[in-house]
């Protein structure tokens, strides 16, 4: 498991930003993927109406049942992850879906007609605790609002939040929303969300204003110890992404030595350490915890 053990089950990585457009669900499919490379069970799960990571993936939207069965209790989390090996499309052996559908546009009503108080902060409560039990990650593609109650329970259900932006000034804006966002759910619902990092895609350092947006993420995000919470590589502008998205595959996987391809596969090995800093860190906490108590 190249060190990352999972001893408190799956984490769970929300993905998103306040703005569309800003290669959210290109971030999410292609760490999920990475991950997965990495030899960890995996499960990317579409939350957003317009199922782009479904159809990133090659499966069609309205093929199989997945997240709004799931959420209206049709079937169980286990039901809803597709394998390559269950389906036509074709991706890394590691790796599970949960497929989205335009459909889940109504969720909230669907709900609401079933359980008029029905909270939309636990939709994705049971669920998430099911996969944990049989993934080490899973990530959520976020759609790029908080309207739909899936949304705001992914800030809920999550114990990580992975922001994705371009070197555009509204994406930059859609990022201070989502960081607000972030605070004022760990003041209330969710006090172990933490910022996982910011992932910059379709970066052309070349120009000024991408170096001017970059160094002011770098000051906006830093971390408590003066470092930046931008995960390094960033991802460079190419043809190639749109390429295999149409071809229903993942650069990884498409293209997998073409530099793209390459910053993908060193992002989520970014990730994973990071993930494993942050388990040592707990496990040291509850050490800690632990000898305090047998002292006393």
């Amino acid at each position: 498991m190249n060190g990352l053990e999972t001893t408190w089950g799956g984490h769970v990585i929300a993905v998103g930003n306040q703005k569309g457009g800003v290669g959210k669900t290109t971030t999410a499919v292609h760490v999920a993927s990475g991950l997965a490379n990495r030899g960890h069970r995996t499960v990317l799960w579409d939350l957003d109406p317009s199922a782009g990571a479904t159809k990133h993936l090659g499966l069609a939207p309205d093929a199989y049942p997945g997240t709004l069965e799931l959420l209206l209790g049709d079937i169980k989390a286990e039901e809803a992850c597709i394998s390559s090996a269950e389906c036509d499309a074709s991706f890394t052996e590691n790796l599970s879906v949960i497929p989205s559908k335009r459909r889940l546009e109504t969720i909230d009503s669907e709900l609401g007609a079933r359980c008029r108080f029905f909270n939309p902060l636990d939709v994705l409560a049971e669920p998430t605790a099911r996969l944990r039990e049989s993934f080490d990650i899973i990530v959520l593609d976020t759609p790029p609002s908080t309207v739909l109650s899936p949304s705001l329970s992914a800030y809920a259900s999550s114990d990580w939040f992975l922001l994705a932006a371009m070197p555009d000034p509204l994406a930059v804006t859609g990022l201070a929303d989502a960081a607000r966002d972030i605070d004022a759910v760990r003041s209330t619902a969710n006090r172990e969300l933490r910022l996982l990092g910011v992932v910059l895609n379709a970066v052309d350092n070349r120009t000024r204003l991408c170096r001017e947006l970059t160094a002011y993420i770098d000051e906006c995000f830093a971390s408590p110890t003066g470092q930046t919470h931008r995960l390094a590589p960033a991802i460079g502008r190419s043809t190639v992404v749109p390429t295999a998205q149409k071809m229903g595959r993942t650069v990884l996987d498409a293209f997998p030595r073409h530099p793209v391809a390459e910053q993908f596969a060193a992002l989520a090995e970014s990730i994973e350490d990071r993930l494993i800093l942050a388990q040592r860190a707990l496990d040291d906490d509850l050490v800690s915890v632990a000898s305090s108590g047998i002292a006393r």
